[in-house]
This record gives C-alpha cells, structure tokens and sequence, in this order.
C-alpha cells in the first residue's frame, strides 16, 4: 500500500499564495493547466506518481463529491482526504475494513457530465471513502485504477516535481486531538488490509494538520514547503 492523493478544499486566493511558495522552491505547479467542471475547479501539484489534488469551488451548483461541497459550505478548508492506493480486490478490502469498525462508504467511480449534461465520461479508478479519523478533518479513501490505467495516466502528470528532484510521496503523519484512538483505528485497518499503512498519527500542536515525507536526490536533501495546512520535507 501506498499513498495516492490527498485532497485540499481551497479558497481561490490560496492557489495563488501556494503557487508563490512552489516558485520560491524551484518547484513546478501550474493552476491553470487543471481541469474544470461545472461548479469547480481542480489542480495537482504532482510528486512523482503522488499529488495533491486542490479543489475550488466556484459555484454552488457543481458536480464536485457531494460530501465534500458540504464540508466546504460549513467552511471547511484545507485537506479533507488522504487517499491509499490499493492493488488486488477492493471489495474484499472494504468488507475488511467494515469488518474492523471503519465504517466505509460505498464503492464510487468517478465520473463527469458534460455537454450539456448528455454525456458522462467515467474515470479509469474506483474509490470508497472511510469517516475522518479520530481527532482530525481528515477522511480516508481507499483507490483502485484499473488495469493498465496507471501506466497511461503517466503522461497527465506533468508538471512534476520529479524533474526538480522530488521522486514521490511516502509516509504521512496526521495531527489529531485523539492520537491513540486515531492509531488505533490505523492498526486494526492495517490489520484488516493484512499490510501497514504508509499513515500515523501524532498528538495536535495547533500546527500543520498533515506531514508528509518525501523521496529526494540528495541535492534537494532537507526541502521543505506548506500546501495550505501540510507540510512536505524530503
């Protein structure tokens, strides 16, 4: 198992202000080069096969996950999901993971409507989404691709910071008000998946809400940025 994706709810303002920090770096991340859909607006900051996945809304009638527009009306901002990515029978994983007191959601395939609303197109991955995590905002989604959809989906995923050093995004620690509950669920979820998640937990400093540690050359050794509330150190 391995981190996907997180997902970061943003005002419009705040792509700008991570788009100047990524510039300060050295790093490649370019807004507009996102996809658009009715209501919302997405951009990636990709780390070798990871990324974050920043979503604005734009407008309350949009096609953006519905629990997700929920939170963000309630003004919720910042991130909302940390995706791991799963190989092998996804549906088996989700009867594990309710078997061990995760309560996940249903299977979902994501998919858009456009022209009008006459046509669909359906993404190549399936997902299902678990509650937040003890003393966090923070869900956790579970994603398939399906076969063959990754090594396609390799060219979209420019631009990268792996031209810059950065080679992908490998463990992550939330911070939570209940980090032994938080843990705890981690472990039975591990345990149910029969792996380790590449995700713990740690007490809340009033800090960053997620760190994430990333593979590096060692020319970019000990680099450090903030996207909105997570922190990323090589």
């Amino acid at each position: 198992m391995q981190i996907d994706h997180i997902v970061t709810q943003l005002a419009p303002s705040e792509t700008d202000r991570i788009k100047a920090e990524m510039d300060a770096r050295g790093l490649p991340f370019e807004p507009d080069w996102g996809k658009r859909a009715k209501g919302f607006h997405v951009s990636n900051i990709w780390i070798g096969e990871q990324y974050f996945e920043l979503v604005t809304i734009t407008a309350p009638d949009n096609l953006w996950q519905p629990e997700w527009v929920e939170r963000f009306v309630r003004g919720e901002r910042g991130t909302c999901c940390l995706f791991i990515r799963l190989e092998g029978d996804l549906e088996g994983a989700q009867r594990a993971l309710s078997a061990a007191g995760l309560n996940p959601g249903p299977i979902q395939r994501t998919s858009f409507r456009f022209f009008f609303n006459l046509l669909q197109k359906r993404m190549p991955w399936r997902f299902f989404l678990c509650p937040k995590l003890p003393g966090t905002d923070i869900e956790l989604g579970f994603i398939q691709y399906d076969d063959g959809a990754l090594a396609r989906f390799r060219r979209y995923m420019v631009p990268n910071a792996e031209e810059q050093g950065l080679n992908g995004l490998s463990h992550a620690v939330l911070a939570s008000h209940e980090p032994d509950a938080a843990n705890a669920l981690l472990e039975r979820a591990g345990a149910a998946l029969k792996g380790q998640l590449p995700v713990a937990a740690e007490p809340a400093t009033g800090g960053h809400a997620l760190r994430l540690s990333a593979h590096a050359d060692a020319a970019r050794a000990g680099l450090a940025f903030t996207v909105f509330d997570a922190q990323v150190q090589a």
